[in-house]
C-alpha cells in the first residue's frame, strides 16, 4: 500500500512485468494470504521494515511448484534457484535505464526519457514488452500512487530471466522495473567544484547501460575530492581517441561521470560535445540547446579542449536532475564567473519550463 502513512515507505519498486519466465510456469490464482511476521523469515521482515529506505515489491501471481520440483531434484535451496529470477541484471549489469522527477506529481520530460530509453534498448538488441504510451501511462499510474509529489523516477529493463549465461535466445522479452523515491528538485542556482579525469571508458557511452562501474569510480574520486563531479578527456592515441574521436586535439572533453559538461567560450556561444558514441545525449543538455535558441545565444556543438575548458567563460554541468549547474573550480584552479548574465538566463529559462511543465 504506497499510501500507507504508517509504513516507512522510502522506494516502491514494481516488477511489472514477468520476473520469473522459466519454463514450465504459469500464472494461478492466489489461495491464500500470508502474514511474514508468523513465518520463518519475520525476522528477516523486522530488519526490513526497520531499515531507512524499506522497498515494496509487487509481482505477478505465479505457481512456483516447478521451480520447487526442481531445486529439489537438483538439490539446490529455493532461494538459490531464485537468484536466476532477478535477471541477467546482476550477473552481467546487461540492461538500459532512464531517470528522471517529478514535481506536483507530474513526471518532467517523460516522452523524451521514453525514447531515448527505446533507443538504447534497440542499441542492445533488448526487447520492450510493451508499447511506448502504454509505459508512459504506466509510469504516471504509479507516480500518482506514491504520496510524495516529488519523486525520482527510474526505470530499466534487463534482457530477461535465465541461469547465467552470455548468450540468450532470440526470442527473450526483457524485465521491466520502476523505482520511485522521494527526491527534491536540486537547486539549479547553485554553483559546484570537479576534478579533471582521463576517460578509459569504453566506446558506447551513448547507451544508457547499466554498467556504470566507471562511473562508480569517477564519481567516488570526485567525492574523495569534496567535489561535485569528475570532468572526462580523452587523449589521441589512448583510451581509444585517435583519428577523428579528438579530431587531432591533444584532448577533447567528453562528458562527466553522470552529467554532461558545456562551457559559454570566448566567442559566446555554448558550446558543447557532438552526439556521437563519446557522449551520452543528455536530456538536460538538449533543453539547454533549446534555451540558448530561445534566447538568442549561439550553439556551437564540435568538440572542445581542457585548455579551452580552463579557459572558458563559464562552464555548465547537466544533468535530469541538476539542469543546468555553474562549475566555478576544477581540480582547485577557478574557472569561469566571466558571463554571470548568461547562466542566470539560461538557468532562469529552464528553471520556468520546468515549473510550467509540472504546475497543477
Amino acid at each position: 500500500n504506497t499510501k500507507s502513512k504508517t509504513t516507512p515507505i522510502g522506494v516502491v519498486l514494481l516488477f511489472v512485468f514477468e520476473m520469473f519466465n522459466m519454463q514450465g510456469i504459469e500464472e494461478v490464482a492466489m489461495t491464500r494470504e500470508v502474514d511474514p511476521k508468523h513465518t520463518t523469515r519475520a525476522s528477516a521482515y523486522d530488519l526490513w521494515m526497520k531499515a531507512p529506505n524499506p522497498m515494496v515489491t509487487i509481482f505477478k501471481t505465479l505457481d512456483v511448484t516447478n521451480l520447487v520440483r526442481v531445486s529439489k531434484k537438483r538439490n539446490l535451496k529455493f532461494n538459490m534457484l531464485l537468484n536466476w529470477c532477478i535477471g541477467k541484471a546482476a550477473g552481467y549489469a546487461d540492461g538500459v535505464y532512464e531517470a528522471t522527477f517529478t514535481r506536483n506529481h507530474k513526471v518532467f520530460a517523460l516522452e523524451e526519457h521514453i525514447d531515448r530509453f527505446y533507443r538504447s534498448a534497440s542499441m542492445v538488441d533488448i526487447k520492450i514488452p510493451m508499447e511506448k504510451a502504454e509505459m508512459a501511462a504506466l509510469i504516471r499510474d504509479l507516480v500518482g500512487r506514491v504520496d510524495t509529489p516529488e519523486q525520482q523516477v527510474y526505470f530499466q529493463i534487463t534482457r530477461g530471466t535465465q541461469p547465467r549465461n552470455h548468450t540468450y535466445p532470440e526470442d527473450m522479452v526483457g524485465n521491466f522495473w520502476v523505482v520511485l523515491k522521494p527526491m527534491a528538485i536540486k537547486n539549479i542556482g547553485m554553483e559546484v567544484k570537479a576534478i579533471l579525469r582521463e576517460d578509459i571508458r569504453f566506446h558506447q557511452c551513448h547507451i544508457k547501460t547499466l554498467n556504470l562501474l566507471p562511473a562508480v569510480m569517477y564519481s567516488q574520486e570526485a567525492a574523495r575530492a569534496g567535489v561535485y563531479e569528475a570532468i572526462l578527456y580523452r587523449t589521441p592515441g589512448q583510451s581509444g581517441c585517435g583519428g577523428n574521436f579528438c579530431g587531432g586535439m591533444p584532448t577533447r572533453v567528453t562528458e562527466c561521470a553522470h552529467s554532461n559538461v558545456h562551457i559559454i567560450n570566448e566567442k559566446g556561444e555554448f558550446q558543447t560535445a557532438p552526439l556521437d558514441n563519446l557522449i551520452l545525449p543528455g536530456i538536460a543538455r538538449a533543453h539547454l540547446i533549446t534555451a540558448c535558441r530561445e534566447l538568442g545565444i549561439p550553439v556551437n556543438e564540435t568538440p572542445f579542449t581542457v585548455e579551452e575548458l580552463m579557459g572558458a567563460k563559464e562552464v555548465l554541468i547537466s544533468s535530469s536532475s541538476a539542469p543546468g549547474l555553474r562549475c566555478v573550480e576544477i581540480d582547485g584552479k577557478p574557472v569561469g564567473r566571466q558571463a554571470p548574465e548568461v547562466v542566470a538566463a539560461l538557468q532562469k529559462w529552464v528553471k520556468d519550463e520546468i515549473f510550467a511543465a509540472t504546475e497543477l
